[in-house]
């Protein structure tokens, strides 16, 4: 397989010098192709065209690898759903969205959501296969990152477009769903089994969703702004 992966590339954006990016592809394509165990420093290496030895120079093992790659993807705010929430954010903060916005925030958050999960694909395929891995005598990076980035911004955007004074956690019955449905279709079934189409499903999920939500007054502007800060 060709070393350069396209839709998971490491951005120059990320501070990191142009060696320890190109050592941070190569482990990720070994651990696609080879599973976690399975890959060694010896192979990562050898992909990347460096010495082994110059790996710990950046990392000190393996595990250190595969965090600085689930960082490096899910902190990017160039990814697709990153640069969704900073846009309602922003309108948030000037008061540029009402309760009829609320449909459209969730379009749009289902189509990055579902477009960040194809990009980064392989990323995932990896933390569900190595997720106690990711808890081992440490923070558990994966879930604090899921919701700092993505559940909790989502909790508060809804919760300011259904004029609700606190912050509810409702992110679960949406993203949750978005989640299950990509890793059961994309990585467990291998999409032969029960393929629904991401245009359908997600009209769907956002119709249940906001059924589920009850009445959202059209004419709510921002009630509770401050109350959910």
């Amino acid at each position: 397989m060709d070393q350069k992966m396209d839709d998971n590339s490491f951005s120059a954006d990320s501070g990191r010098s142009p060696r320890c990016r190109n050592i941070l592809q190569s482990a990720l394509s070994c651990f696609a192709e080879e599973g976690f165990h399975r890959t060694t420093n010896k192979k990562i290496a050898a992909r990347a065209g460096v010495a082994e030895g110059l790996l710990y120079h950046y990392f000190p093992d393996k595990e250190a690898l595969l965090f600085a790659i689930i960082e490096e993807k899910f902190s990017k705010e160039s990814s697709p759903i990153q640069k969704v929430y900073a846009e309602w954010e922003e309108k948030l903060e000037q008061g540029q969205i009402t309760g009829k916005d609320l449909g459209v925030f969730l379009k749009q958050v289902g189509d990055a959501t579902i477009a960040s999960l194809v990009l980064h694909r392989d990323v995932f395929r990896i933390v569900v296969s190595e997720y106690r891995l990711l808890e081992k005598d440490r923070e558990p990076l994966y879930p604090r990152m899921v919701y700092e980035l993505s559940l909790n911004r989502f909790n508060r955007i809804v919760s300011v477009l259904a004029g609700w004074p606190e912050v509810r956690d409702v992110a679960q019955y949406f993203l949750g769903v978005l989640f299950s449905n990509f890793f059961f279709q994309e990585i467990l079934s291998g999409k032969k089994i029960c393929t629904v189409d991401n245009k359908i499903f997600l009209a769907n999920l956002i119709d249940h969703f906001m059924k589920g939500l009850g009445p959202v007054s059209e004419a709510n502007h921002l009630r509770g702004h401050h109350e959910v800060e």
